[in-house]
């Protein structure tokens, strides 16, 4: 009783220290916490299991977490008692430098980044000074474009960089939710990004080394509906890897991904040379690209081969992908990505002209609609073939009317009739004495029209049932159209009644000369059988 006595209270501060981390993360509501807190009242000894602490088990036995968020409740607890300065809200991302918090500066009272360096990294003493160093240089600094930096330091072997947290998407989640984003919203943010890293390389002489989409980050307003807002602000943030001019990095064939993104990576990063702005310039110039056509300027299976695209490959024309770049925008991600570091934008200031000329050229255009698609989606309309080639030679002089459905039907049922009274009355006209009949002229046209455009359309055997030898006159423009029945005389089916009444052939003798030429060939083939 007294065992339990002791740790009662222990658990229930333990509980309320990360219930925040708890409601932050929507892991469970109000009345799930009431819950668990009363019954943290007669919490029962229970042997710990996979290395959790008793209030991670307790709350896995409750049902309020599950074991995923209990280990993530545990790494966060004992990260808090390290940073005495900060209150650790919940675990907003992680890489390759470590971990990253959203938390509370206590000093302060501000929303914070908390970024712990990992483990691995923490050991190396070289990357701890120089981290320490060129953390401490950026503090203090401020400019609109660069996520200010609020303390750095280390505490019992922890160390950790707290920066201003922006609560808005970054380019990666922009690129992820459209694909491509605008030409003039692509240049306005690389404008700003650039004055942000000119800012920090004139203050302190460092550079960024790690120039990708997931490093900017998007502050919005919310007061503009638009998509694409005029008013975003663009924060670099994550310096991490940041380091002073001049300095050549030996380390970088061996740690690999850990100092800077293949993807963005200018050619003499690779190779491990001693670096200046033109470097990040490089990799602001891949992050353009990448902005305005939706995929990085060079793609490989590996890091070891996209490295050395950057290194030896020509620069992709963007314009493949999205035509209706202006050339001034191609110009200058040419210049930016130039292998020759020489030949690429000096400075940060001929860069931001060079956004700044573009982005003029393209307020001054009535569109600036992006396009998505290498090619414009253009969907062929079907075309009609003529029924005839009548149709096709057509005098201009006198265009036709092209007949409904119900008009046709009713020209071939027109010359049907006709054809089967010629052969009720046993007339015999011929074609140069057609049977005369006064018609309404619009009528003759419409009918010599419709006949003379469905015929080709007609299958070969109606026209069979419909044609004998005698014929009937056929004149383009001026036909004699043929007598027609009135209702009461028309059959249900002019072709299928009246022509299953007609004998058809001549009779029995037909098969009967089948079966002779049967019985001859089946006695041929016994003769050589035998």
């Amino acid at each position: 009783m007294t065992d339990q006595a002791t740790h009662q209270p222990t658990l229930i501060t333990q509980f309320e220290n990360v219930l925040p981390t708890i409601l932050a993360c929507g892991w469970a509501n109000q009345a799930q916490i009431d819950r668990v807190r009363t019954s943290l009242m007669t919490f029962p000894e229970l042997p710990l299991t996979g290395g959790r602490s008793r209030l991670a088990q307790f709350l896995i036995d409750s049902k309020l977490l599950s074991r995923e968020q209990a280990t993530e409740i545990d790494l966060l607890a004992s990260t808090q008692r390290h940073l005495s300065n900060f209150k650790l809200l919940k675990k907003i991302g992680s890489g390759g430098m470590g971990i990253v918090y959203l938390a509370t500066h206590l000093p302060s009272g501000r929303t914070c980044a908390l970024k712990t360096l990992n483990a691995r990294l923490a050991e190396d003493s070289d990357f701890v000074n120089r981290f320490q160093r060129e953390t401490k240089a950026i503090v203090g600094i401020k400019h609109a474009n660069i996520a200010e930096v609020i303390e750095s330091g280390e505490r019992d072997g922890h160390f950790y960089l707290a920066m201003e947290h922006i609560d808005g998407p970054s380019l990666m989640t922009l690129l992820k939710d459209y694909r491509a984003l605008p030409e003039l919203y692509a240049l306005r943010i690389t404008r700003q990004v650039a004055e942000g890293l000119s800012h920090v390389y004139a203050q302190s002489g460092l550079i960024h080394r790690d120039i990708k989409p997931e490093n900017v980050l998007i502050l919005r307003s919310h007061s503009s509906g638009a998509m694409f807002p005029d008013d975003d602000v663009a924060k670099l943030i994550d310096f991490g890897l940041a380091k002073a001019t001049g300095e050549k990095d030996e380390r970088l064939t061996q740690t690999g991904m850990t100092i800077g993104t293949p993807l963005y990576m200018s050619p003499e990063q690779v190779r491990g040379e001693t670096l200046d702005c033109r470097s990040d310039i490089y990799g602001l110039g891949a992050t353009l690209y990448h902005l305005l056509t939706g995929t990085t300027p060079f793609v490989g299976s590996s890091p070891g081969t996209i490295m050395s695209a950057h290194l030896t490959e020509p620069i992709p024309d963007p314009t493949l992908k999205v035509p209706s770049l202006n050339t001034l925008t191609t110009s200058l991600i040419s210049m930016a990505m130039t292998k020759d570091v020489d030949k690429r934008f000096l400075t940060y200031e001929a860069l931001i002209n060079a956004c700044t000329e573009a982005i003029d050229a393209l307020a001054g255009q009535t569109t600036s609609a992006p396009q998505f698609l290498r090619k414009p989606l253009v969907l062929k309309t079907a075309v009609k073939k003529p029924i005839t080639d009548r149709m096709q030679k057509n005098p201009a002089s006198e265009p036709l009317d092209i007949p409904s459905q119900e008009q046709q039907r009713e020209a071939i049922s027109t010359r049907i009739r006709a054809k089967h009274q010629d052969m009720r009355s046993g007339a015999s006209a011929s074609p140069s004495a057609p049977v005369p009949v006064t018609v309404d002229v619009k009528q003759e046209t419409s009918v010599t029209r419709a006949v003379s455009r469905v015929h080709a359309a007609i299958p070969a055997p109606v026209l069979a049932v419909a044609s004998t030898q005698d014929e009937i006159p056929f004149r383009r423009k001026h036909l004699t159209p043929l007598p027609i029945l009135p209702p009461a005389q028309t059959p249900s089916s002019l072709v299928l009644d009246e022509e299953a009444r007609r004998a058809v052939g001549t009779g029995a003798m037909p098969w009967v000369l089948l079966g002779f030429a049967i019985a001859a060939l089946a006695a041929y083939v016994i003769f050589l059988r035998s």
